[in-house]
């Protein structure tokens, strides 16, 4: 038995979300939950979720971080989800010229379409590389922000 409450707005559905996950839990296969901005292209073809998997959408999110929009936009999340599918990610250099190459490449790197690309990257990249080299990056963004805050302060 299922109960439903009426009140202010989004209860409902958090209530929906919150059976869903009691009953049938977190996950299922068929099952997406959530937004497909960051869905990895096997996930959106409904083949098996892994690591690389969420690789693929940590790429997504440091490519939104970068440019501050997600890569693909569409109609629906079915559109959205076939762009994953079959698109390969847009510049950031070209979106944001002032993003070093570095860092620029860490996206697609992560965000291969295909994953034996992604695996074989991530392996000799991997987290701990990308962690590095995005604090780098914006260690580097912020000194030169506190530059230019520096000098039109004194000028």
């Amino acid at each position: 038995m299922r109960r439903v409450l009426i009140g202010e707005f989004g209860d409902i559905a958090a209530l929906a979300v919150r059976h869903v996950l009691e009953e049938e839990g977190l996950t299922a296969d068929g099952r997406v939950l959530g937004t497909t901005d960051y869905v990895s292209p096997e996930q959106a073809l409904g083949h098996a979720v892994t690591g690389q998997s969420d690789i693929y959408s940590l790429g997504i999110a440091l490519f939104e971080m970068l440019t501050g929009d997600v890569p693909f936009k569409g109609d629906s999340q079915v559109a959205v989800a076939m762009r994953h599918v079959r698109e390969e990610l847009p510049d950031v250099q070209l979106l944001r010229p002032e993003v070093s190459a570095s860092l620029a490449a860490v996206a697609p790197d992560c965000s291969a379409a295909d994953i034996p690309p992604r695996t074989a990257r991530s392996p000799m990249r991997g987290c701990s590389f990308m962690a590095s080299t995005i604090s780098s990056q914006l260690r580097a963004l912020n000194a030169a922000s506190t530059e230019v805050s520096n000098a039109s302060a004194s000028g």
